[in-house]
């Protein structure tokens, strides 16, 4: 797994680079979304079409929903969590994804250049990566954007797989943001 950082271009705007370990550089344009909210404290959100609440968090690079979550279209596709109010405590996000195509790397960046602390095998191909974001970096930011760059994204039937010529790369199942008291983490 590769990590990328992330560097915004403008002190105020939805327009960020990512620059990292590969040699090209990502621009990634974010589209105002004005009803993005925080979710509820400790709160899981599920990316299936059952769920049309956790679409909003969805920011660039997604399909459409489907019965068990969301695939992401192109090499790059973002995840916006906004917060309402300062916090207190740390935040903790898990994310449960799949790969469409086992040959497919994943690489996640975050605006502080965060690295997953934990990545493991979930149910059924699924993989989860967890992050932490200290208290005083999610107070700044206001938000936590997590992107993730895939290589290479995979249609289906350019692989045999039907007539779907989407250039998939993970499939988003669910996400848990945890606010945590400070202790709770080791250092």
């Amino acid at each position: 797994m590769r990590i990328m950082s992330w560097k915004p271009m403008q002190a105020i705007g939805a327009t960020a680079v990512l620059l990292g370990a590969t040699a090209a550089s990502f621009y990634i344009t974010f589209r105002a979304i004005p009803e993005a909210r925080a979710p509820a404290r400790n709160q899981r959100l599920d990316f299936n079409a059952g769920n049309r609440d956790s679409a909003k968090y969805l920011v660039k690079g997604w399909s459409a929903a489907e019965g068990w979550g969301t695939w992401s279209i192109g090499p790059t596709a973002a995840v916006r969590i906004a917060l309402d109010a300062p916090t207190l405590e740390n935040v903790t996000v898990k994310l449960s994804y799949r790969k469409f195509n086992a040959k497919q790397a994943i690489t996640w960046a975050t605006p502080g250049g965060q690295k997953p602390v934990a990545k493991s095998t979930g149910g059924k191909g699924s993989e989860v990566v967890e992050f932490r974001f200290e208290k005083d970096a999610v107070n700044r930011a206001k938000e936590i954007v997590l992107v993730a760059v895939v290589d290479p994204p995979v249609s289906p039937k350019s692989v045999g797989q039907g007539a779907d010529d989407r250039p998939l790369g993970l499939g988003l199942e669910w996400a848990e943001i945890a606010w945590k008291p400070e202790y709770i983490y080791e250092k």
